[in-house]
């Protein structure tokens, strides 16, 4: 049985409460903390141990981790005909969506933080990247956090688009510094 499988079950065989129970004898907060920090570090280990596997793309310098925000966009395409007088027409459209990239340090960082810390750098760039008004809808769906050796799906998408011909170095780098927040 591999350690992420032991310390998700650990978790999971912690959680054996409901609502009802917080603050009862059979209600283990300190072991579920405990289970949460286990459950982190086989993480952050299985990460570290598969950097050397064939499909990690980038290698260059020690492995950092960053944290990835995955945003859907929305258009309203009633805004673009509005005199903006009375309420705006509403007729949206899913235009596709973006990354947002926050390094945050090492492994060792990483553990530090916890998953306070990650959740906190979470929605400080959720607070930064998302948008809302009459013409624009911009929302993150999820986060990640990814070892610096690992290609995104937009950072791989990218390279290829550079490897194609199809983008100069410039517009490459270009367009990954727009995905740093």
């Amino acid at each position: 049985m591999s350690t992420i499988a032991k310390a998700t079950a650990r978790v999971r065989n912690t959680r054996r409460s409901c609502f009802l129970t917080h603050g009862a004898d059979s209600y283990d907060k300190r072991g579920l903390k405990k289970a949460h920090r286990s459950l982190d570090r086989a993480i952050v280990n299985e990460w570290l141990e598969e950097s050397d596997s064939p499909t990690v793309t980038r290698t260059t310098g020690p492995v950092t981790f960053r944290v990835v925000i995955v945003t859907q966009v929305y258009e309203n395409y009633g805004a673009h005909c509005w005199d903006g007088t009375g309420d705006c027409p509403q007729y949206w459209k899913a235009k596709g969506g973006n990354e947002y990239h926050r390094n945050v340090g090492s492994a060792n960082e990483v553990l530090q933080l916890g998953r306070a810390g990650i959740d906190k750098i979470v929605s400080e760039m959720r607070n930064k990247v998302e948008k809302r008004d009459d013409s624009w809808d911009e929302y993150a769906i999820d986060w990640l956090l990814v070892p610096s050796n690992e290609e995104t799906y937009d950072e791989q998408m990218y390279r290829e688009m550079l490897d194609d011909d199809y983008f100069s170095e410039s517009q490459y780098r270009l367009h990954l510094s727009r995905m740093i927040v």
